[in-house]
């Protein structure tokens, strides 16, 4: 349970620095998109925390990029399990 708050955290991080070094690029006319997933189901803000932590992402993201990102949001593990996404991020360059 441990291990997978870690691998939680880390990959909020990871996105969390990915969105930032994608703020520091030039202007684009259509809305650059960026994938959000994670493994929880999303039943309330209460019993699901990443349903908060991914609606406030979304909505600082978007508003402070004046709609040059668009945040799509992929809960219930529906981009694969916690190791796959994590493979994912990796994969790409």
């Amino acid at each position: 349970m441990l291990i997978k708050k870690l691998i939680a955290g880390m990959w909020y991080v990871t996105v969390a620095l990915m969105v930032g070094a994608l703020m520091q690029s030039a202007v684009w006319a259509d809305p650059r998109i960026v994938k959000f997933a994670h493994s929880e189901a999303e039943i309330d803000l209460i019993q699901s925390p990443y349903l908060a932590y991914t609606s406030v992402f979304k909505n600082i993201v978007e508003s402070e990029t004046g709609g040059r990102y668009e945040i799509q949001v992929f809960p219930s593990g529906q981009m694969g399990k916690l190791v796959s996404m994590a493979e994912q991020v990796s994969e790409v360059s």
